[in-house]
C-alpha cells in the first residue's frame, strides 16, 4: 500500500504528461422537441489526447460507419459524464465522451473514451 503522500506525488508527476488545454461542456435538455445546451462547466483543464489504435465499426442509418475512439485523460479528480463535449483550446477540436473508465481509490488520472465530433 501507498502513502497518501506517494500518491500525491504521482498524481501531481502525471499532471506534467498533460500538454493539452480542455474546456469541458455538459450536454443539457432544454426542453421538447430536443432542444440541447453545452454550458461550460471548466476551462483551462489540463489534459492528454491519445488516438486510438484502431477504428470501432458502428451502425449508423442501417450502415456500418467507422469512428476514431481518442482516450483523453484529465486531472484524477475531474468530474466528468457521458455525453460531456471535451474542446481542445489549441485547435477547436471536439470530442464527445462515450463513456469514462472506473474510479479506483489510488487512481492517478481520470481517463475517457471520446469520439471526435468536429
Amino acid at each position: 500500500m501507498i502513502s497518501d503522500q506517494e500518491l500525491d506525488e504521482i498524481r501531481a508527476e502525471q499532471e506534467k504528461y498533460m500538454p493539452s488545454r480542455v474546456t469541458i461542456k455538459r450536454r443539457t435538455f432544454l426542453g421538447p422537441p430536443d432542444a440541447w445546451d453545452y454550458p461550460v462547466i471548466a476551462q483551462h483543464v489540463p489534459a492528454r489526447i491519445t488516438p486510438g489504435l484502431f477504428g470501432q465499426l458502428r451502425q449508423v442509418a442501417q450502415k456500418l460507419a467507422s469512428i476514431q475512439a481518442y482516450t483523453i485523460t484529465l486531472h484524477w479528480d475531474q468530474v466528468i459524464r457521458d455525453s460531456d463535449q471535451i474542446v481542445d483550446e489549441a485547435n477547436s477540436a471536439v470530442y464527445e465522451v462515450r463513456f469514462a473508465r472506473i474510479n479506483s481509490s489510488y487512481q492517478t488520472a481520470t481517463q475517457v473514451v471520446a469520439e471526435l465530433i468536429v
